[in-house]
């Protein structure tokens, strides 16, 4: 009898976003406050089939790879080599968080199967292993296993120094379709951030975790070291973060890397006015709740 496995896969944001030095290997050393979106997802569906060891994926987006370059493909590889066992899986994801967008969404999907064989295999991986495994594909993917849906994070992008209670907010994701290469943001960032590295320089996620964790209003924190050199390449993005501020967010930010925007908002009534204005004005962009 053939297994299958139902899971929804959210998309992140970045309440915070700090590079904090160029590291030897290549990677640079970051603090953020991620936190998951209850109400942006992907479905993710697996079918484990016992007597296989093929892995199919399917996707309803045809810019996302269905191939060995799907990052479910490469953790499901990775937990095999790891674990040294092995099951067929087909993989149907069903997509609704913008691709190559800031959001996480093909980290999200990862974390997912990883989750998904490690249950299958009764929880054969600690939480630590799991996580080495998930590091090893993309340093964002850990965050998706931080229980409360919130978190701190440090290192390369794949520490977890502290997990928070999610804030409740009313959230505007807008994507306005344009891709942002991380290697080319990480890139500019030195030409613009020349206070990176200073010792003196304020720790804004470290700020910003305090907040969240004495429940008080996130939205006046919010920060991004990547916004300066993208808003220059693309100022659509910056003009995206302008129009949620004038229809009352209480503020906005790009996640990540980019190209996605968020808006606070006080109240839901704010939020569906200002959907209803983008989605009339932007036609064309990803416009959602989060």
């Amino acid at each position: 009898m053939n297994k299958k496995v139902h899971c929804t896969s959210h998309a992140k944001i970045n309440l915070t976003l700090e590079v904090v030095k160029k590291l030897s290997n290549g990677y640079h050393e970051l603090r953020t406050v991620m936190m998951q979106l209850p109400h942006l997802y992907d479905d993710v569906d697996v079918v484990f089939l016992d007597n296989e060891k093929n892995i199919v994926i399917t996707c309803d987006n045809p810019a996302v790879p269905t191939d060995e370059n799907n990052i479910c493909h490469k953790v499901a590889q990775k937990f095999f080599e790891y674990t040294g066992k092995g099951v067929g899986m087909n993989i149907s994801l069903t997509k609704r968080i913008p691709a190559a967008a800031g959001m996480g969404g093909g980290s999200s999907n990862g974390a997912q199967i990883l989750l998904t064989l490690n249950d299958h295999f009764s929880q054969i991986l600690s939480q630590e292993e799991i996580i080495d495994v998930a590091a090893s594909v993309g340093k964002d993917i850990p965050f998706f296993f931080a229980k409360s849906g919130c978190a701190l994070i440090e290192g390369m992008g794949e520490k977890i120094a502290e997990s928070l209670i999610a804030p409740q907010l009313h959230i505007l994701v807008v994507n306005p379709l344009v891709e942002v290469s991380t290697p080319w943001a990480f890139g500019a960032l030195a030409k613009h951030l020349w206070f990176m590295t200073d010792p003196e320089r304020k720790n804004r996620s470290q700020e910003m975790t305090d907040i969240i964790r004495k429940n008080k209003k996130s939205a006046p924190y919010l920060y991004n070291d990547f916004e300066i050199a993208v808003f220059a390449k693309h100022p659509v993005i910056s003009e995206v973060k302008q129009v949620l501020l004038a229809f009352g967010a209480q503020n906005a930010l790009m996640s990540g890397s980019g190209s996605t925007v968020f808006g606070i908002f006080g109240l839901e009534e704010e939020l569906l006015l200002a959907k209803e204005k983008m989605q009339r004005q932007y036609p064309e962009f990803f416009i959602a709740i989060g």
